[in-house]
């Protein structure tokens, strides 16, 4: 069954589309009127007397309170000004006086930690004192060996 022949049984039936072609001028004329309900480029012809007087009082709330909050400020500065006072410092807690209590302890405990010993021998083991000595004795005899001394004579030769 192809798609004529439903369009024709549809018809018959009584479901078919009311559809009437439109021409061009029809269909500027339809776009003119949606543009007009829309709205467009440029002033809104929808736009309401009261929507106008809505952003108007909106505007003048605005600039009360913009005008509110400049004088309160200049009055503040001028009080703060007359009483040469300085802003208050806030009142410490329990919670805040605990942790800095905490902090103080922490802090006399690391001074008092005793710092560990840092030499060649390594962290944590203690120094010989004959390892300076035992070093140098080791380099003379690395030095003055018959090996040393034959490598030394062999690279004379060359």
């Amino acid at each position: 069954m192809c798609i004529r022949d439903r369009s024709i049984r549809m018809e018959e039936s009584g479901h078919g589309t009311n559809f009437k072609p439109y021409t061009l001028e029809d269909w500027r004329r339809a776009r003119e009127e949606l543009a007009i309900v829309k709205g467009g480029v440029g002033r809104n012809p929808s736009d309401s007397d009261e929507q106008r007087l809505y952003r108007m009082l909106r505007g003048k709330m605005k600039e009360f309170g913009e005008e509110t909050e400049k004088v309160n400020k200049m009055l503040l500065q001028e009080e703060i000004a007359r009483i040469g006072a300085k802003p208050i410092a806030p009142i410490p807690t329990e919670d805040h006086l605990e942790k800095t209590a905490r902090r103080m302890k922490a802090l006399a405990f690391s001074k008092n930690v005793p710092k560990p010993r840092v030499n060649g021998a390594g962290v944590g083991q203690e120094k010989d004192e004959n390892d300076e000595s035992r070093h140098e004795r080791d380099i003379e005899e690395h030095l003055f060996s018959p090996e040393a001394q034959q490598r030394d004579a062999e690279l004379a030769d060359l």
